[in-house]
Formats: C-alpha cells, sequence, structure tokens
C-alpha cells in the first residue's frame, strides 16, 4: 500500500510523509451473461452484468491502533458514528437528560429543545469517542459502509425489419451513504442555511419546530432535521457534526439511463438519391431513476451544490438523423 505513514503527534508540526507500507486485500467477483435469438425477422438480445467487492486492511503499522488510520482487519469504507436516539422534546427533558449524560464533547454548549439525544453506549454518562482506538471508541460505532456494492448493468436490444429498439439499466444494489461528513456537510444544516440559501428544497423544511410554534409551517416534532438557528455560527454542530445512523442513508439505485428507438428508412427507397442508409432515431437519458435518496443524485453524492461541484442531473431527450452516403 502507498499511503500515508505512521500517525505522528501534533507537536511535530507537518504531516507523516508517504510510504509504501501495509498490506490490504481486495476480494470480489463479477459475471456477465449474454443472450441473443432471432425469430423470424424479430432479432434481440440480452446483456447483464453484475459485480461485487470489498477491500480489507490485513496490515498496517499503526502502533497506536487509531480507527482514523489503517487498522488490520478496517474494512475501507467503513462509517463511523453516534446513535441518534430523537430531538430533545421539551426543555425540561433537556435539562433531565443534560444532568445524566454529559454531551459536550459534541459540542461546548448546552443541548435543548430540538436538538439531538446521543445514545450512551458504553454506559459512562459521556458522549465522546473514547480514546478513538480499536477497542474503545466510546460511543462511537460502525453504522454502515460507504462501499458501492453489486453493481450491475442490463442492456437490451431488439431489430425488426427497419425498427430498432436498445435500452440500458444501470444501477448499485447496497451502499450507504452519510451527509455530515466530507464533501456533502453543508449541504444538510437544515433551515440553519435559510431561504435565501442558494439551493432549498420542500425537504428542508422538515425541521423540528415545537408544538407551540409561531411558524407558518405549523409544528413538527418528529422532524427530519433539527431546531433551526437563526445563524449557524458551529451551532449546528451539536446536531450535524458527527455521523450519525439517522442522516445514514440508502445510496443503493437503479436508473434507466438511456433508451432509444430508431427507423431506418429502406434501401430501394434510398437508392434513386444515392444514400446508402437513413436512420432517424430519439433518444431519452435519465428518464427513470429508483431510489430512496433525498437532495443528491445517486451517481453525484461527491459533489456540493454551494460549490457548483455537482449539478441537479436533467432528464433529456433527444433526436436525431444518421445519413450515410
Amino acid at each position: 500500500m502507498a499511503t500515508s505513514g505512521t500517525s505522528l503527534p501534533a507537536t511535530l508540526g507537518t504531516s507523516s510523509p508517504l510510504i509504501n507500507g501495509g498490506i490490504s486485500r481486495t476480494q470480489g467477483w463479477d459475471t456477465e451473461v449474454t443472450w441473443r435469438h432471432s425469430i423470424g425477422d424479430f432479432k434481440y438480445s440480452v446483456r447483464a452484468t453484475l459485480s461485487d467487492y470489498k477491500q480489507t486492511i490485513v496490515e498496517f503499522p499503526n502502533k497506536s491502533s487509531l480507527v482514523s488510520d489503517f487498522y488490520a482487519g478496517k474494512d475501507l469504507g467503513d462509517i463511523w458514528g453516534l446513535t441518534w436516539e430523537g430531538w430533545f422534546q421539551s426543555p425540561e427533558e433537556a435539562t433531565e437528560r443534560n444532568a445524566i449524560i454529559n454531551q459536550k464533547w459534541v459540542h461546548n454548549s448546552t443541548f435543548g429543545e430540538g436538538d439531538a439525544k446521543y445514545a450512551d453506549l458504553n454506559g459512562d454518562g459521556v458522549i465522546n469517542n473514547g480514546t478513538n482506538t480499536v477497542g474503545d471508541t466510546g460511543d462511537f460505532k460502525v453504522i454502515g459502509n460507504s462501499t458501492p456494492r453489486y453493481q450491475y448493468g442490463i442492456r437490451l436490444g431488439a431489430e425488426y425489419k427497419s425498427i430498432d429498439f436498445s435500452m440500458f439499466i444501470q444501477g448499485v444494489g447496497k451502499r450507504d451513504v452519510s451527509y455530515q461528513n466530507g464533501a456533502n456537510s453543508k449541504q444538510f444544516l437544515g433551515p440553519a442555511q435559510g431561504p435565501f440559501h442558494s439551493n432549498v428544497y420542500a425537504e428542508h423544511l422538515d425541521y423540528y419546530r415545537p408544538d407551540d410554534t409561531t411558524s407558518p409551517f405549523g409544528p413538527n416534532t418528529d422532524a427530519y432535521f433539527a431546531r433551526p438557528y437563526s445563524q449557524n455560527g458551529g451551532k449546528n454542530n451539536r446536531n450535524y457534526r458527527y455521523s450519525t445512523d439517522h442522516f445514514l442513508q440508502n445510496g443503493a439505485y437503479a436508473r434507466l439511463k438511456t433508451i432509444q428507438l430508431g427507423f431506418t428508412i429502406p434501401k430501394n427507397i434510398l437508392e434513386k438519391y444515392k444514400i446508402d442508409r437513413f436512420r432517424i432515431f430519439v433518444t431519452g437519458e435519465n428518464l427513470i431513476t429508483i431510489s430512496d435518496m433525498l437532495f443528491y443524485d445517486p451517481e453525484g453524492i461527491r459533489g456540493t451544490f454551494s460549490g457548483a461541484a455537482s449539478y441537479p442531473l436533467s432528464k433529456t431527450i433527444s433526436t436525431g438523423i444518421n445519413i450515410s452516403f
């Protein structure tokens, strides 16, 4: 593995140099099935592909066994996070629980109504990541894996006299997506970015509102997002700083990537015009997508709308003509 060297103390003032160290193992498989057949003037074909892989660290010079680094037994793509136990439903509930379980490691402030409750998995009365080492991760655990599993594609084709048809479907059978870490984090702060944010969806309105709210949208105590703040200022770190199982979404999808229908004018009509082939076609792209994901296109989840690194996917219908002389 060409990777970072052994983790060094921050007091050194620089990062570890790259080294050839450690051993990883990638295991997987792929299969392809193709069928072609003709029935008189009708011809058709089907091609299906399916593949899967998993990469695991076998050895790595991580003497401290930090889980934030590579370590033996780690599956690449593992998502570590906290367990979400809901939103505080009242100031009294927040006060009572704050006296029992200290969540200030997540954010050094008081958690109140509409903020997140995190599970104290190890029962020590403090929400944290322990020593962040194998065997002592505090209240963190592996909540998912971002590796795209069971990637597949299906290609269909058919011809009947002058008419031709083709279709391609692709997708991923299993994948977990966490929005709080990495390039996507700024997009899921809920209404804290306000209605003046460049990209606001109807789903952003699904934020915590108490029973006595004056909001025109009414109360919403079983919301997807936490309560809003007039300014972020780090306050949303209470609820969005670390990955939680609540915000883990299913990244599996199926998409009709392309579909095309064409018609070729018979040669006996084209001969007098000295044209060898004249074909008219219509093509559709990305017309149907089956996905449970909110906000993002499942193929572009690494992009960010605010940074213009990802553009909302367009459904496209186009026509064209192929002429050969």
